[in-house]
């Protein structure tokens, strides 16, 4: 794959199986704000959690799933 995909992909999930063009619209939306609302000062340690479990859901990503580099 291209960095370009790649990178598309990491940003918003790509597309999912069965998804409408303005289901996918609404879902790189909700992305694009949440993440500035993370990166935003003012945030609990809680709050950042549950944006971060958020943004994950939305790219399909397991949030509790262990990291590639954990034994």
């Amino acid at each position: 794959m291209s960095r370009t995909k790649d990178q598309w992909i990491e940003r918003t999930g790509g597309f999912r199986a069965g998804e409408s063009n303005a289901e996918f619209l609404a879902r790189s939306e909700e992305i694009e704000k949440l993440e500035a609302q993370f990166r935003s000062p003012g945030l609990t340690m809680q709050e950042r959690e549950t944006v971060q479990r958020r943004l994950c859901t939305l790219k399909g990503i397991d949030f509790d799933a262990p990291d590639d580099d954990e034994d």
